[in-house]
């Protein structure tokens, strides 16, 4: 995977990078408490994103949760992770959960389609293409 940028702080840790396959940006941030969030916040703001809706405690008390942003590097999928000492327990699990939703942004954003009667293989490498790199950060 090409590193696109890579931040690590005290308070929280980012990197964007690019998936090979349908040649997607993903940014993973994962915070650690308020501050290295509103560290995020304004790296973000950097790239211009407009950060105004992730300010609301709904995003910042979350689990996880996953976006599509346009940014100065282009349309990029976002997953965040909250780190805080009380979400660390559920870390795999919501890392497994917020893989989910960003592999269904991801082919949305493709127009690729679910098939109820079909192998879905499309999704699952995804899953595991993006799965197998999240899960080494």
């Amino acid at each position: 995977m090409d590193t696109i940028l890579e931040i690590k702080k005290k308070n929280f840790y980012l990197r964007m990078f690019i998936l090979p396959i349908y040649s997607s940006k993903i940014c993973f941030v994962r915070f650690n408490d308020d501050k290295g969030y509103d560290q995020v916040i304004k790296f973000l703001r950097g790239i211009n994103v407009d950060c105004d809706s992730y300010d609301a405690s709904e995003y910042r008390d979350a689990y996880g949760f996953v976006a599509k942003e346009k940014t100065k590097y282009g349309n990029v999928h976002f997953m965040f992770m909250n780190m805080c000492e009380e979400y660390k327990s559920e870390y795999v699990n919501t890392l497994s959960h917020e893989t989910y939703h960003l592999v269904n942004n991801i082919c949305s954003h493709h127009g690729l389609e679910f098939h109820p009667t079909g192998d879905n293989e499309h999704i699952a490498y995804l899953t595991g293409a993006i799965y197998s790199e999240l899960n080494k950060m």
